[in-house]
């Protein structure tokens, strides 16, 4: 089984107008089956921004993706929403 871990971190606006970091993990997994996506979402909250720490939110989205395997995407092709880009 190979495992292929990608992020994307970024940040928004929420409706406080308060910024806040976030942070996609996408693990895209090969087996025997095919290939296999699942992704988790770390968002900070706005108490923690002064604290924030990449290394914590990637570790965060990348448990949620494992953890979740009923999430997941089969991959055929390679694309790119237009939001992730």
């Amino acid at each position: 089984m190979k495992e292929i871990i990608q992020y994307i971190e970024d940040v928004f606006t929420d409706n406080n107008g308060c910024q806040r970091k976030f942070i996609i993990c996408a693990v895209t997994i090969s087996n025997s089956s095919g290939k296999f996506t699942r992704f988790g979402i770390s968002v900070a909250r706005k108490e923690d921004m002064a604290k924030y720490s990449l290394e914590l939110g990637k570790r965060i989205a990348y448990g949620k993706a494992c953890k979740r395997p009923f999430i997941f995407v089969e991959c055929n092709f390679l694309y790119f929403p237009y939001f992730l880009v």
